[in-house]
């Protein structure tokens, strides 16, 4: 079991502490709002715009939207607020799935959330070099390059999940239960592929794809896909950017310039192995 103090570290405060800030009279601050946040992206639910991973400490209308849905999902008040009932299981829902993983995974989803929090232009360079150890460890050189743009396209290095908000209310429409609706609406991982994608390889496991702060399994997936997919493994083999564009969209990519983009990151990374 990780100590505590690396979930206190993912989660930004400890529950005590947050508690005190609905108390005193000023009330809580963009800082205890984020924390809410984080426990909702812990558990699969991102409140940003457009389904987007987004910790900004601000309780908008994608916020509360999200927050109602997991009110909803949990059998408590629809309110969008952030009552004392929804704060305790919200924070208890958080500690406790992350008390369940291993202390490095901990290390990872906080890592993860940082990465939300501080987005920049520079996010995706930044990746390159963090896990260019670890595209040497699962690949040939000659594919080191495509791992790292799969890794940092088009996710910027994260693996937090995002929600396709169109796919999820078709599917409540057709009556489909709303935490698997949820699920299967989302994106994950560093290639931001839907849940039935996972589903269908052979040797991923939806769990472990879901958690997102195992970033080892997450870099795995993507050495899985260049080894195991013929259509990808020849295209990164042939360097056919077109190819691997087409694969991804194959595969729900939703991005009009995905091909510039992707060619774009190829250019990048490269320009980042050759220093």
């Amino acid at each position: 079991m990780p100590q505590e103090s690396y979930i206190t570290q993912a989660l930004g405060l400890p529950f005590d502490l947050l508690e005190e800030a609905w108390t005193n009279e000023d009330g809580p601050g963009n800082e205890e709002f984020r924390v809410m946040q984080r426990c909702l992206l812990v558990l699969g639910y991102p409140s940003g715009e457009n389904g987007r991973a987004w910790l900004d400490g601000v309780v908008g209308p994608h916020t509360r939207r999200i927050l109602k849905q997991w009110q909803s999902d949990n059998d408590l008040p629809v309110t969008g607020r952030f009552d004392e009932p929804s704060r305790e299981l919200l924070y208890q829902q958080a500690a406790e799935l992350l008390r369940s993983k291993s202390e490095e995974a901990v290390i990872g989803y906080s890592g993860q959330l940082q990465r939300v929090a501080a987005i920049s232009e520079v996010a995706g360079k930044t990746a390159i070099y963090y896990y260019l150890t670890e595209a040497r460890n699962r690949v040939d050189e000659d594919l080191v390059p495509f791992f790292l743009a799969l890794t940092v396209f088009p996710s910027q290095g994260r693996t937090v999940a995002t929600l396709d908000l169109d796919d999820f209310q078709r599917r409540l429409d057709d009556g489909e239960n709303p935490i698997e609706a949820r699920i299967q609406a989302s994106r994950f991982g560093f290639l931001q592929l839907k849940a039935k994608i996972y589903q269908q390889a052979d040797g991923l496991d939806l769990q472990c794809v879901q958690a997102f702060g195992d970033i080892s399994y997450h870099l795995d997936i993507i050495a899985y896909f260049l080894k195991n997919d013929e259509g990808l493994s020849k295209a990164a083999a042939s360097h056919d950017v077109q190819a691997i564009a087409n694969w991804l969209q194959e595969r729900g990519a939703e991005d009009n310039d995905l091909t510039a983009r992707l060619r774009q990151t190829l250019q990048e990374v490269r320009a980042c192995l050759d220093k």
